[in-house]
């Protein structure tokens, strides 16, 4: 299960280093090849595909101080992700030595539940027509509650981004 979940696109494409970001948006057509792509797709909002030249806006509304912000949250969640690549490594590099105490503390402590749901959740929302769940989740339902929290404002991907519809088990 670990090997499919770190081959899975959903888990790898948001594990892109800072050194890599420019790669990936020159991968999928943003038209910038160097270092000076800037973090956030908001900066494209307005943008020609082909026109790498003139400066870009970002979403009607947003003063400088709120793109900072976006920002900073962006290079946080590349952190993030990251780590938590890294720490999928470091959870299937153990489990061939089948040391009870180290499993059992960290099936215990449930440790990248959220993790693990936020993928279910998210290959649920692509793989059943792009429809998400009711915006505001009724009260008592905690799952769809999740559901709702992990969907609402999500990107869906397209065409080579795209991961295959089957969730992860």
């Amino acid at each position: 299960m670990l090997a499919a979940l770190l081959q899975t696109p959903s888990i790898l494409d948001y594990s892109l280093g800072c050194s890599q970001y420019s790669s990936y948006l020159a991968k999928f057509g943003h038209g910038f090849t160097d270092n000076t792509a800037p973090m956030c797709s908001h900066h494209f909002v307005g943008r020609d595909e082909d026109d790498t030249t003139r400066p870009s806006s970002p979403f009607v509304g947003h003063d400088a101080d709120i793109v900072d912000k976006i920002d900073t949250m962006a290079l946080a969640l590349e952190a993030r992700a990251a780590a938590l690549v890294t720490a999928a490594a470091i959870i299937g590099s153990q489990i061939p030595y089948c040391n009870s105490v180290w499993m059992r503390s960290i099936t215990t402590r449930d440790v990248g539940a959220d993790m693990h749901n936020l993928v279910l959740d998210i290959r649920r929302h692509e793989s059943t027509g792009r429809q998400r769940d009711n915006t505001w989740a009724a009260t008592g339902n905690p799952e769809a509650q999740r559901r709702a929290q992990n969907t609402m404002g999500f990107q869906v991907r397209t065409g080579s981004e795209a991961p295959s519809p089957a969730p992860p088990t």
